[in-house]
């Protein structure tokens, strides 16, 4: 039991496991990458007419820019 008495606990901080870093793992850059956008948003064809509660001719491109990066 005298060699337990030896052994001192870590300092705050300063542990002996590396940290998980999952966004370094393989599997996890590859699914990233396959949830990335392949490439800039189209503009969405409204074929709404005026009296309907969706209206997308009101939509700016920075506003189905800004949607899009908000799920990617």
């Amino acid at each position: 039991m005298d060699d337990n008495s030896l052994i001192l606990p870590c300092e705050a901080g300063r542990s002996r496991k590396r940290p998980v870093t999952k966004d370094n793992w393989k599997r996890s850059k590859l699914k990233a990458q396959r949830r990335r956008p392949k490439g800039l948003p189209e503009y969405p064809t409204c074929r709404h007419d005026k009296k309907s509660t969706f209206s997308c001719k009101k939509l700016s491109m920075s506003d189905i820019h800004r949607f899009k990066t908000s799920l990617y």
